[in-house]
């Protein structure tokens, strides 16, 4: 009987001993690359803390800690059963290239290791590379990174040399708690595993961008493995979006010889009821008052965005498909593919493309666009470069459209957050200020009515870049579209600024997050050209759609047969089926509430 009660003691102590054993043999690195990883998971999440000192918070800190802890146990797991002394030095080096890798992105473009970050290296040439390692090899930011590495690596051969020299003996003494607290740890460390478990769930880009901004991985190693979940799930909805458009049956060729521009201007952030064409008190909007009065411009009033946030908006704009059908954007042609198809010029202008590098939201939206096999079959060039303000883009776009058909794209950076740094500081640009702001609200001060101001600004600003783009075309027969790929608010109506879901979906909130401006703009050529369009565009002033159904219009102004268009969802077309639409708030849909 007592040898049979020793035999579960004795497993269990071999167990416990095992699981140590990493921990006291490879102490050292365990305590480096714990230190470097529960300081990234701390410093990571310490302005939540500080900014909203929730247990939530405090728990987060302590899950990602937990997680650090983990994998610095998985490092040292296999350097200890790794006999051969070169695989050990392997193994070692694979965690100070890691941290060197992350320290130096870091530093040099503000994100560390990601799903954009893998992305351009595997689609990155030998020659971009050398450039881009002979611009920041040596910058002052990257030396402070190689410190940083240097001083990881000084810690580590310091406590090798410590551990050789005097602490084989200790060790053994303090063996004991060391297993037992290296396996609470673990124990507490898979329990508090479960964003990856979470991680392992999730199907759709989307849920992936909502999530990693929620937990926001701070450590290199989780956020690889995230990347890798990322570009594995965005990678699968791409192809299927390839895919559809690879197989599209092509539109019927352009056969006219006559000259049209249908240019779509996609702008960003823009709250409908900032713009005194909706109402508001302030001038924000002067160019388009001026166009609407000389009959030039046409307002429409009901329209919608598909999408809170801008890469889901923008692929759901693009694609043929209908979110209040429950139809994915993957699933269908992109409406450029089928312009180009049918022999049109296709322009993408895209000031966005370089905005957040590193992001998972412009991760999300850029893997898309400028994919190596999708972008040449949907589009005719692309802009080379981004600029500080939008009216640089449309400088920067000189191609002659005098003739043949042309569809252009401008996705501008409108009154993106942070607003103040959307436009040029001239004195022509910074006519509002907090004094400008007539409101009283409890919630509002000075540093609030500063921002609503700059916004405010930011609007004036993109109303003047829109006069830009109507002049270059206003001597063509061209018609121009503009809506706000989202709304947005900014102390409108309670204290927030962004777009924050607080409980259920409420009138107030659908005005100012769903409902856009949307502009359509002529040139005489075209309104003396196309009267019928143009009289059927003015019907269409006070009916309810989302933007959606923006390639529907376009296949009825361009004339371009195929079959993707549905006249249903073509607001210009005496068949159209008005009804509420749906849109996406973050990953989840919703009907919208008038």
């Amino acid at each position: 009987m007592n040898n049979k009660s020793k035999q579960p003691s004795k497993f269990f102590a071999t167990l416990i001993h095992s699981v140590g054993s990493p921990v006291v043999n490879e102490l050292p690195f365990f305590l480096v690359t714990a230190c470097f990883f529960c300081l990234k998971s701390t410093l990571h999440s310490l302005p939540a803390v500080f900014g909203n000192p929730h247990l939530d918070y405090s728990l987060l800190v302590a899950q990602r800690c937990f997680v650090g802890l983990f994998f610095s146990y998985a490092f040292a797991a296999v350097a200890h059963v790794v006999s051969n002394r070169i695989a050990k030095n392997m193994v070692y080096a694979s965690m100070f290239i890691i941290m060197l890798i992350d320290f130096f992105l870091q530093a040099n473009t503000h994100t560390g290791i990601g799903a954009e970050a893998l992305r351009l290296v595997a689609e990155t040439y030998t020659s971009e590379a050398t450039e881009f390692l002979q611009d920041y090899l040596l910058s002052s930011a990257s030396m402070k990174a190689y410190a940083k590495v240097a001083i990881y690596l000084a810690a580590f051969i310091s406590l090798t040399v410590i551990r050789n020299k005097w602490g084989h003996n200790m060790l053994q003494r303090v063996a004991a708690p060391v297993n037992w607290l290296t396996l609470a740890t673990l124990l507490t460390s898979v329990g508090f595993g479960e964003c990856f478990v979470v991680l392992a769930q999730l199907s759709t880009t989307e849920q992936m961008m909502s999530y990693c901004e929620y937990y926001n991985f701070p450590d290199p190693v989780s956020r690889i493995i995230a990347a890798t979940k990322t570009l594995y799930v965005s990678g699968k909805e791409t192809q299927q979006a390839i895919n559809a458009n690879i197989a599209i049956k092509p539109p019927t060729p352009r056969q006219s010889n006559d000259s049209i521009n249908i240019v779509v201007v996609i702008g960003e952030s823009f709250i409908k009821w900032h713009s005194p064409l909706y109402g508001y008190p302030l001038n924000t909007t002067p160019h388009m008052a001026s166009e609407a009065a000389c009959n030039n411009l046409i307002t429409f009033n009901n329209a919608y965005s598909p999408a809170s946030q801008t890469s889901l908006a923008i692929k759901n704009i693009l694609s043929c498909n209908s979110v209040s059908n429950d139809e994915k954007w993957f699933d269908h042609p992109i409406f450029p593919t089928l312009f180009k198809q049918s022999n049109w010029n296709v322009y993408l202008w895209d000031n966005q493309r370089g905005y957040g590098q590193g992001s998972m939201w412009t991760f999300a939206l850029n893997s898309f666009l400028y994919d190596k096999e999708l972008n040449p079959i949907a589009f005719t060039e692309n802009n080379p470069d981004c600029y500080a303000h939008d009216g640089e883009l449309i400088d920067s776009f000189n191609f002659d459209v005098s003739s043949g058909g042309n569809l252009v794209i401008f996705h501008l950076n409108g009154q993106h957050h942070n607003a103040s740094e959307r436009f040029p500081h001239e004195k022509r640009f910074m006519r509002f200020t907090c004094d400008s702001i007539n409101r009283n609200e409890q919630w509002l001060d000075r540093s609030k009515k500063t921002a609503i101001a700059q916004y405010d600004n930011a609007t004036l600003y993109n109303d003047y870049i829109l006069s830009q783009i109507y002049n270059k075309f206003k001597d063509s027969n061209s018609i121009v579209i503009y809506f706000s790929d989202h709304g947005e608010e900014i102390y409108d109506y309670r204290d927030n600024r962004g777009r924050k879901l607080d409980g259920d979906i409420t009138p107030t909130l659908c005005r100012y997050i769903f409902e856009v401006p949307f502009f359509v703009w002529y040139s005489h050529g075209y309104k003396t050209k196309y009267p019928h369009k143009v009289q059927a565009l003015l019907n269409a002033q006070d009916k309810t759609f989302s933007t959606d159904e923006l390639c529907h219009i376009l296949f009825n102004l361009a004339n371009l047969p195929t079959e993707h268009y549905k006249p249903e969802r073509d607001i210009m077309h005496n068949d159209y089926k008005e009804r509420i639409p749906v849109a996406y708030f973050g990953e989840k849909k919703h009907k919208i509430v008038k």
